[in-house]
């Protein structure tokens, strides 16, 4: 597809950015991925993961 199908809100004061802002949201990322993977996989995906959070800038 070519267009976006959905769309969400992004603003300052949500939830979401602060998380990310406050590097919480990697930290919870790590910790649910070593209780599935060993830790070198959990840690590259918790940095894969963070490529999404570049979606989430105010503009």
């Amino acid at each position: 597809m070519n267009k976006p199908l959905m769309g969400h809100r992004i603003h300052e004061e949500s939830t979401t950015t602060s998380i990310i802002e406050g590097n919480i949201r990697g930290k919870e990322d790590l910790f649910m991925f070593k209780k599935f993977w060993p830790e070198f996989i959990a840690k590259f995906l918790t940095k894969a993961f963070a490529y999404s959070e570049k979606s989430n800038e105010v503009k």
